[in-house]
């Protein structure tokens, strides 16, 4: 059974139409990805120096996402302002 994009945009917290454009130009991501191939200084994934932070990090952003609130440069300096 395939997975609608309506399931995969509520799994992910992204929007139905953005799961529909991924998967109508999935053909042309996969010939660019394996053109690719050959690019000798390839970037990799690194672990997060500050793993926990960046998981509560990740749960607020999704959080604030879903509350359909904004999140631009002065909310985060506030959030990453110490308290003094």
């Amino acid at each position: 059974m395939e997975t609608t994009p309506t399931e995969l945009s509520r799994k992910y917290g992204l929007a139905a139409s953005t799961i529909s454009t991924i998967v109508k130009n999935q053909e042309a991501t996969k010939k660019a990805s394996e053109s690719m191939r050959d690019i000798k200084k390839a970037k990799r994934l690194r672990e997060p120096e500050y793993k926990e932070l960046e998981k509560y990090l990740d749960m607020w952003f999704r959080d604030t996402k879903k509350l359909k609130k904004s999140i631009n440069r002065p909310i985060i300096h506030f959030f990453l302002t110490p308290i003094n």
